[in-house]
């Protein structure tokens, strides 16, 4: 009987260590966030979308640059409801547009560090690295849909999270509005979304929790990106691939 206890009590603790661990470390040098706001029903967004997953294969992903997708809900209305899209997603480049002091909407739209950036057109160009240090993001699952982000930071906050699961490698039959009859492909498209306050601990640090959702792709990972509080500039991004 204690052999069997044994054996039980090392199954669950390995099952334990299975779904905790350390995702992605920043080192301290600046890690810029690529932002695409797009959408399946908007015939001028393939391009950018190609764009987006050519940067799988390029130098810097992740210790340079942290690619998200976020779909926005407003070309819906064109025959083509975008099952990513999401009001709330809407809600993000409305609130850049504000911060731009900005009146138009409009997609593909793409947003480096939290400005409008046209030089993705481009497609041979990933984001041009920074020199400066924004100190140190630390990733973290803690279990099924839970993680953790510490950030060692340079300079004082109050500092706030942002957290982004996503998934690549998804191809999607597009059966009508202005996209009729093409087959997209997405990667690091949004699929949960989630902020909050960093606790004034030391170093500063918060739990959060994404996800689950409906969709299963090939692919899943994070990305999690600083702002001050009051802020939608990021500070430092961090960002990688779930096992």
């Amino acid at each position: 009987m204690k052999f069997a206890l044994s054996i039980l009590l090392l199954s669950v603790a390995t099952a334990a260590r299975a779904q905790t661990g350390l995702v992605a470390r920043t080192g301290p040098m600046h890690t810029q966030l690529v932002e695409l706001f797009t959408s399946e029903g908007c015939n001028s967004c393939p391009p950018a979308e190609e764009w987006m997953s050519g940067l799988r294969a390029r130098s810097g992903l992740w210790t340079n640059f942290v690619p998200v997708a976020f779909h926005v809900d407003y070309w819906d209305h064109l025959g083509w409801p975008d099952r990513f899209s999401s009001p709330q997603f809407t809600e993000r480049q409305r609130a850049y547009v504000r911060t731009w002091r900005g009146d138009t909407m409009y997609t593909p739209c793409v947003v480096l560090d939290g400005n409008a950036w046209k030089l993705w057109r481009n497609l041979d160009a990933p984001p041009t690295p920074r020199s400066e240090k924004s100190g140190i993001v630390e990733i973290e699952t803690r279990g099924t849909n839970s993680f953790f982000v510490r950030f060692f930071p340079v300079g004082t906050g109050p500092w706030k999270f942002n957290a982004a699961l996503f998934g690549s490698d998804i191809e999607v039959e597009v059966k009508a509005g202005e996209n009729a009859g093409r087959t997209l492909r997405h990667d690091f498209t949004v699929l949960s979304y989630t902020n909050g306050p960093l606790a004034a601990t030391d170093p500063p640090s918060a739990e959060f929790t994404l996800g689950p959702t409906a969709e299963k792709p090939p692919e899943t990972g994070i990305a999690v990106w600083i702002t001050r509080r009051n802020s939608t500039v990021p500070v430092q991004a961090a960002g990688g691939m779930l096992k």
